[in-house]
């Protein structure tokens, strides 16, 4: 899957463009000012979007489709996310237009839209023949919104699972008071509480790394699977997997992952498996320091080429690697409010999460 804006030459994909608005002479006003987007899979289109900005922060969602060869494998939710990441910074909310139809209203709902208001009339006066869609008349134009940036900490995690519903059909958090966790297997492996890195805080350490088609990152307590869902989201390159002591939560990460080959989900412990096949490792304070050394001791043992470690905790996990032959420190800095460094911004967390990347060169630790 591979998304690129298209910039000349538009009409080129008349036929997508007509699956979602069939009137070619409404698509001429929008067209031409807005901003469109083609999904291809295996080098043929098969998803497009078009998206305008309507001022005052205003970015609307003017046509979205999917070519009906490739529906049911979420390249419209792909697409959504797509816009989403990448006109936070410019636009403050997200908007579409559609028809009454349940079905499709159901769709941007669920996609974490919310009603907004309704034109009266907008197909009669706008189409010059009736649209039949589901079975139904459309008449009035629904407007639906969504904010794409966070005022609140509450606001941010229900924006979280809605980037989890996009990818994975469910959210990823987890609680032990909602079955998904068991707290007596994390004590017998002094392991901790599973914790989702919000994807503000994914969006940034992930542009700090290289990664390529050969990359291959082990998410060491990957929990219910965010990590791995950055990465479908994202298009990140490379192979991701995920190691869950829990077998409920790697059991719900291996439910939504199990249609992507980017990615895979392995129940037990870090300790128990091969590591040297790994490039890249992200930590989120996975467990105690004991259980740390036990694992740098084991990866310094196996690694034989060089690899890239990212951790975040928030006691402060440098003193763990300080002094050990082998380990580079690349870069550090703390995560503590959003938007990450604005002072106007909201605490995300009761204390800064710190967090560090390092590099391992195996030929240094011999």
């Amino acid at each position: 899957m591979k998304i690129t804006r298209i910039t000349s030459n538009k009409k080129r994909y008349l036929d997508l463009l007509l699956l979602a608005d069939e009137q070619e002479d409404m698509i001429d006003r929008y067209l031409e000012r807005g901003d469109m987007y083609l999904l291809a899979c295996d080098g043929r289109p098969a998803a497009q979007c078009v998206v305008t900005d309507e001022g005052e922060g205003l970015l609307e969602l003017k046509s979205l489709s999917v070519d009906p060869r490739f529906q049911g494998r979420g390249f419209g939710k792909a697409l959504i996310s797509f816009i989403e990441r990448n006109y936070r910074s410019s636009h403050n909310a997200l908007q579409v237009g559609t028809g009454d139809v349940p079905s499709t209203v159901g769709f941007y709902k669920h996609c974490g839209f919310a009603l907004s208001h309704r034109v009266a009339n907008f197909f009669i006066d706008n189409y010059d023949h009736v649209i039949i869609e589901d079975g139904r008349q459309l008449i009035d134009m629904v407007y639906l919104q969504k904010p794409l940036v966070a005022t609140t900490k509450e606001e941010l995690l229900r924006q979280d699972e809605s980037r989890d519903l996009l990818v994975c059909g469910r959210p990823l958090s987890a609680r032990a008071d909602d079955g998904c966790w068991d707290d007596s297997i994390r004590a017998d492996y002094c392991a901790h509480e599973p914790t989702p890195t919000p994807y503000f805080i994914l969006e940034d350490l992930f542009s700090r790394i290289h990664l390529d088609e050969d990359s291959h990152l082990l998410d060491v307590g990957c929990g219910a699977g965010r990590v791995l869902a950055y990465a479908v989201e994202a298009g990140l390159l490379g192979h991701f997997t995920g190691v869950e002591l829990d077998p409920a939560l790697a059991a719900r990460a291996q439910s939504w992952a199990g249609p992507f080959d980017q990615v895979d989900v392995v129940c037990g412990s870090a300790l128990d498996m091969p590591l040297e096949s790994f490039t890249h490792f992200y930590l989120f304070n996975p467990f105690d320091n004991n259980v740390l050394l036990a694992f740098l001791d084991k990866l310094e043992a196996q690694a034989r080429r060089r690899v890239v470690l990212v951790h975040m905790s928030d006691n402060g996990e440098n003193y763990s690697y300080m002094g050990r032959p082998g380990w580079t420190l690349q870069e550090q800095g703390e995560f503590w409010r959003y938007p990450h460094g604005d002072k106007r911004g909201f605490t995300m967390f009761g204390c800064p999460q710190h967090y560090s990347i390092w590099g391992l060169d195996p030929a240094r630790t011999e």
